[in-house]
């Protein structure tokens, strides 16, 4: 195992690292009389040791992830079954033939000859597949044992901090003995080692408790199955019949329930839509006297339509007039044409070069008079 060694803390950090045994470990040197590195260093070692704990857990459970794919790739492979893995992956192409084309596959004798090969090619292939993921997955699971063997992980830290350690030394500017240290490393490493061993230990039980939970549960699900189902079974057919035709006319109702309530929506939504609309033609068409201004007394000579005039025919104050003024002159000539007149060009009246409110341009653009 591989530790990553953490950046040492700074000077002047004291304490130890939260760990227990760890903890318990230093004061058991100091009370032997052992020599222990300085408050930074040791706290450096502490931060080594979290680090190699953390990969040990993360190592258990990979471990456990690997038995369980090889564990279910073993129940897939039960009683000569192929697993899908491997059924998906090897398999005879489907050829989908032209309508009308006889079915060479079973009256050529060359084809059904090839097809038969190429079914032992293929069952062969799948074997050796089999063969090779579950091979593949034994190795899998024997690498992840070797990351959580408490001894080699307990030889790794112990490394990791001998060479940590020197360094530290061999960098002070009067290097001191290297194996100042050893003694302490050593007792580190062997209840590192301990605390390994009782962290699978714990870890075993953590995994027997769930799964024992996972069968009890699943054997409650299916004794309450089992249960509904003979409950059933022993009523007489009628009442089984009426239980369903019961369900089926509550879901039924339901549903014809929830599809009037949509219909109902969408028929206010379309009576809202109409009364909103008439409401902007009535207050069009009821709006206020218009403000006194030359351009508005204008009227077009006798026997001429309104719609006959082009912007550029209207009166001269028209042109100098603001453009509230401009919009209410149209908007008062073209209310009298609203109803008896079809106009047929869009831009009469110079309609955009004029503000009329959203809901004016609505309305225009609602009436198939102003198409």
């Amino acid at each position: 195992m591989v530790l990553n060694l953490r950046t040492p803390a700074p000077l002047g950090v004291q304490g130890l690292p939260p760990s227990h045994v760890w903890t318990r470990t230093v004061e058991a040197c100091n009370s032997a009389g052992i020599k222990v590195p300085p408050p930074t260093i040791l706290y450096d070692f502490g931060v080594i040791h979290d680090g190699a704990l953390t990969e040990y857990q993360s190592a258990q459970s990979q471990l456990q992830k690997a038995q369980v794919t090889l564990e279910r790739f073993d129940q897939a492979c039960e009683g000569g079954a192929v697993p899908a893995i491997v059924s998906n992956a090897i398999k005879v192409p489907h050829l989908q033939l032209l309508k009308g084309t006889p079915d060479v596959a079973t009256t050529d004798p060359d084809i059904v000859l090839a097809k038969t090969s190429t079914h032992e090619a293929i069952a062969t292939a799948r074997k050796d597949a089999i063969d090779l993921c579950r091979s593949t997955y034994v190795a899998q699971v024997i690498h992840c044992k070797s990351l959580v063997d408490p001894v080699q992980c307990a030889d790794a830290l112990s490394a990791a901090l001998t060479d940590y350690g020197r360094s530290m030394i061999n960098g002070a500017p009067i290097p001191g003995d290297v194996h100042v240290w050893d003694a302490c490393i050593l007792r580190l490493r062997n209840d590192y080692a301990a605390e390994l061993t009782d962290i699978s230990y714990d870890f075993v039980a953590k995994l027997h408790n769930e799964a024992r939970e996972k069968a009890s549960k699943a054997n409650a699900v299916s004794t309450a199955r089992a249960a509904a189902e003979t409950s059933s079974a022993a009523k007489p057919i009628e009442d089984i019949l009426k239980d369903n035709m019961q369900t089926y006319l509550k879901q039924h109702k339901a549903r014809r329930r929830r599809r009037k309530k949509v219909e109902q929506r969408e028929e206010g939504q379309r009576q809202s839509e109409a009364n909103g609309a008439a409401g902007q033609r009535l207050r069009i068409d009821a709006k206020p006297p218009p403000p006194s201004h030359d351009v508005l007394s204008w009227v077009s000579p006798a026997g001429t339509g309104f719609h006959h005039h082009r912007p550029d025919t209207y009166p001269v104050p028209f042109h100098a007039a603001p453009l509230e003024v401009q919009t209410q002159f149209v908007l008062c000539k073209m209310t009298p044409l609203y109803y008896n007149t079809r106009l047929i060009n869009r831009a009469f009246h110079n309609l955009s070069d004029v503000k009329l409110s959203p809901e004016q341009t609505k309305l225009l653009a609602l009436n198939p008079k102003f198409v």
